[in-house]
């Protein structure tokens, strides 16, 4: 349900668009064809794979330092964030002309369903980010603890042997000693 009253909000919101756009552009500049509607599904599609590829090896990078992710998930959502915003101010560029037809309609309505295709991607990119490099990071941090108990113990296991060691030493010279002194009864 949610999902059908979405898509219906967003073509509402292209209509709108198409709308406005045909009202201003009677007043505006002659529209470039570079940013005709025609060109718009392939246009989004070459500049959200682009920002998705600068996205992925941002957050690889992002995400190699020793910090901990909760320091380090702010400024990915902050680039998740421009990501989406240049996503759509490229969209915005995008005109259909004065005279809005069912085929311009039809067309944007698919550019933009591939430019939300393509900022859900990147956001599913984020998500998966973060959980595969906590997941690394909470069982680097684990090991290296355990590396340290594991020494800690080794060591105490160590010192506990010297202590038998001292204990039967002092126990072979005293018993003779103590025997006798019991025997002298």
């Amino acid at each position: 349900m949610r999902k059908v009253m979405k898509n219906r909000f967003n073509s509402l919101i292209i209509v709108v668009v198409l709308i406005f756009q045909s009202m201003a552009g009677a007043f505006a500049a002659p529209i470039t064809e570079i940013y005709g509607y025609e060109n718009c599904v392939q246009g989004m599609t070459v500049f959200m794979t682009e920002q998705n590829a600068i996205f992925q090896g941002f957050l690889d990078k992002h995400f190699k330092s020793d910090k901990l992710n909760s320091a380090l998930v702010d400024q990915a959502v902050d680039g998740y964030k421009a990501l989406r915003t240049s996503a759509y101010d490229e969209f915005s560029k995008y005109k259909s002309g004065n005279q809005s037809t069912t085929d311009q309609i039809s067309q944007l309505d698919a550019c933009i369903r591939i430019t939300e295709k393509m900022v859900v991607q990147a956001k599913d990119m984020l998500k998966n980010h973060v959980r595969t490099t906590t997941l690394f990071k909470t069982s680097s941090i684990l090991l290296d603890k355990y590396k340290a108990i594991n020494s800690k113990l080794s060591d105490l296991n160590f010192l506990i042997a010297q202590i038998v060691a001292a204990f039967a030493t002092f126990n072979n010279r005293i018993v003779c000693y103590i025997d006798n002194c019991f025997m002298s009864d």
